[in-house]
């Protein structure tokens, strides 16, 4: 069997892909996370443990993300929060000093085997020579070495691959003269020995590192070599729902804002590997517009004291109502000032975002009778799930209209969530549900609803490392908690690891771009089944949520009475207006469709009464005329045949021009021109012409045989 040795970047693919799945890179956020929270001499929350990061190793880390780390820390006891701060337990703090101080010795005692290597085969050369050697062996050949094997470094310490046969060895030795370098090549073979076990503990903990810089993001070099196998750039077009554009411009107090503003500066940053094109549908804004203008209007009729608006701002729930509220104790703005910017210049501000509106007609679809009774049993369901909560037919046709959009936009088969290209990207969690309820039905595996947090996972494939952080990772021993010996199942994992790609280096039959599409499908794959569930989406935001609910209500509780109970009444007075606000946005909603109803029965009237008018007015009249007109120019013009050839002559050249009026005025008139008698009358209008004609001649002919040429031919001489 031949093998072929994959490229560089595959390998590292396939190192990503095998390790997330492990994983891996959520075990590196915990190491971090205790890092940062042990060395920072700050009080430091989740957010603030996010910034350490992102300052100590130029990456950025979705909050919700380190956010679920820091609670599966908690959980373990391996961090505690007091006072909204983060901190090592007591236990912990010895537990963890004494494996910093392991990590120490073995670095320590690496290093001592190295330089008694060197000293022994140079035993002139002094001490600290042989130290700086050390650093230059670290640096410029084992943190390379590791790099450039990758997974392939552990078969040194498997023993299943000569030290003698590393990369980058000659490079290193030619940095020193000729005369040393077969004896320092002698000492580095001896270091790498694995029954050296200082050593095999040290390179197992630079390997251990390295995986966590593989597991975290691709290098650019990798991305660009994916783009090329894979023959040009991923494509995502995604449609936003309504609630996501409120999340943008934070129009209402959710908990999905944050990860709809980060996906939006996320499709910035993944322009040169990927191409989001985003989208809005007419139906969203005009769905957004209604529901901007209703609550406009209610806001416009309540009296807004300091007292009333504090108790809004300051209530729970996740409203537009609260997020007015809010903005109102900052700046006294009127509800008609605050909304003007949406309701007038919606699709211009989406613009700014990167968002177009879909040149696409959706009506059709909208008026599809099987959409219709989509939407039908959709409303039904809701109403009898839900109630009065239920959501209204307006907006239960425009999730059902949407989604099929998506779906009658993806291929009829799709193998990968890159093949899909099409997505709807919503922070309502009810459309989420509807298209779980969907996929079901269809026996569908991918879905067509994303939250934002789940499309975040997926275009983080694409945004690449950066050098900063390799370099802090592999060649900053200042991160002791990441260079950690292989835990229970870590050697497992790497040996997976080198049985799969000793698979993929073995089989002819896989092609390097059949290789890197299954490697990138499970990946993908893996991103939207860990994120699928709409509640886990949101569980590390809610939980930080309820955290600060928490501390709001110890420091109520050491308040003034008097106080609670003023704020007290002004929270119930606040949820009556809430109550109050929804059901007045719904009967907006409700009269809106009603319109809709009145507007397509009037509609249907006029089409009615054109048409009506029309048959009167161009059909019956005209065509009286022309009966009474061809005999009574019969007896006025005399051609010399007899009386009834003559009306049925001028009754047919006037039908000839009656068909043709018929026809151009028919398509002139909207309403007629839909009309299907008049369509098929269209339809055969040429033949009507060419019959009607072939009749005149018929007629004249045989009136010119009878008359004229038939008595000349038998006159007698």
């Amino acid at each position: 069997m031949s093998t072929k040795k994959l490229p560089d970047e595959i390998v590292s693919l396939l190192q990503y892909v095998e390790l997330n799945e492990a994983g891996w890179w959520d075990k590196a956020i915990q190491r971090l996370v205790l890092g940062v929270v042990w060395h920072s001499d700050k009080r430091l929350d989740s957010p603030g443990v996010m910034h350490e990061l992102q300052k100590l190793l130029g990456i950025s880390i979705n909050l919700t993300r380190v956010s679920k780390q820091i609670e599966i820390l908690k959980a373990n006891n391996e961090l505690i929060e007091v006072s909204g701060r983060l901190k090592l337990p007591e236990n912990k703090i010895t537990e963890y000093t004494h494996e910093l101080v392991r990590v120490q010795d073995n670095q320590i005692a690496a290093q001592q085997v190295f330089v008694e290597a060197i000293t022994e085969a140079l035993p002139t050369l002094a001490k600290d020579s042989a130290e700086k050697i050390w650093e230059v062996f670290n640096r410029d050949l084992l943190a390379p070495m590791i790099r450039d094997l990758g997974v392939r470094a552990y078969e040194l310490i498997a023993g299943t691959r000569k030290a003698s046969d590393i990369p980058n060895l000659a490079e290193f030795l030619n940095q020193f003269p000729s005369e040393m370098q077969s004896l320092l090549r002698r000492s580095v073979i001896k270091f790498l020995d694995p029954k050296n076990a200082e050593s095999r503990s040290y390179i197992m903990r630079l390997l251990n590192a390295y995986f966590f810089t593989e597991a975290s993001q691709l290098k650019d070099k990798t991305l660009q070599k994916i783009i090329q196998v894979v023959e040009g750039k991923p494509v995502f077009n995604i449609l936003f729902d309504t609630n996501f554009l409120f999340s943008i411009f934070s129009l209402h107090d959710n908990p999905s804002n944050e990860a709809a503003v980060s996906l939006i500066n996320l499709i910035n940053e993944t322009k040169e590997y990927v191409t989001v094109n985003s989208y809005v549908s007419p139906l969203t804004i005009d769905e957004a517009k209604v529901v901007l203008q209703s609550t406009k209007r209610s806001l416009e009729s309540i009296t807004f004291t300091p007292d009333v608006t504090s108790a809004i701002a300051e209530s729970e729930g996740c409203g537009m109502i609260k997020r007015y509220a809010q903005e109102r104790l900052k700046y006294d703005i009127l509800p008609e000032d605050y909304f003007a910017p949406y309701l007038f210049q919606l699709i211009e501000l989406l613009q700014t975002k990167g968002i177009q509106l879909i040149e696409e007609d959706l009506d059709l679809l909208r008026k599809n009778p099987v959409i219709r009774d989509e939407i039908e049993q959709q409303l039904e369901f809701l109403q009898k799930t839900h109630g009065q909560d239920a959501k209204s037919f307006y907006s239960v046709e425009h999730d059902v209209v949407l989604w099929n959009f998506v779906k009658q936009k993806r291929p009829a088969r799709i193998d990968s969530p890159i093949s899909a290209k099409y997505w709807v990207i919503t922070v309502d969690y009810g459309f989420l549900q509807y298209d779980a309820y969907r996929r079901r039905l269809n026996s569908s595996i991918l879905p067509i609803c994303l939250h934002p947090t789940s499309l975040i996972q997926m275009l983080q494939f694409w945004i690449p490392r950066t050098t900063t952080f390799e370099e802090t990772i592999i060649n900053n021993l200042r991160l002791p908690f990441l260079f950690q010996a292989f835990g229970e199942g870590d050697e497992s994992v790497t040996v997976k690891l080198l049985q799969t790609l000793s698979y993929f280096e073995n089989i002819s039959d896989l092609s390097e771009h059949t290789i890197t599409n299954m490697l990138i499908n499970k990946n993908l794959r893996k991103k939207i089944g860990d994120s699928d569930d709409a509640n886990d989406q949101i569980e590390a935001i809610k939980d930080f949520l309820q955290i600060e609910e928490a501390k709001l209500r110890v420091d109520l509780e050491t308040s003034n009475q008097t106080i609670q109970n003023e704020q007290k009444a002004n929270q119930e007075l606040a949820a009556r207006l809430e109550a109050h606000v929804t059901k007045q946005s719904e009967l907006e909603i409700k009269n809106k469709e009603l319109e809709l109803s009145i507007a397509n029965l009037e509609n249907q009237k006029a089409q009615e009464d054109s048409i009506r008018s029309f048959v009167t007015r161009w059909v019956l009249l005209p065509l009286l005329i022309i009966i009474l007109a061809s005999v009574g120019l019969s007896y006025v013009f005399d051609f010399g045949i007899s009386k009834i050839y003559q009306s049925i002559i001028i009754f047919t050249c006037m039908a000839l021009g009656e068909v043709a009026l018929i026809n151009s005025v028919g398509l002139a008139n909207i309403y007629v021109s839909d009309w299907k008698p008049f369509n098929q009358f269209h339809k055969f209008y040429k033949r009507i012409l060419a019959l009607i004609g072939t009749v005149i001649l018929g007629i004249v002919a045989t009136a010119i045989y009878e008359y004229y040429i038939k008595p000349l031919l038998f006159s007698s001489p």
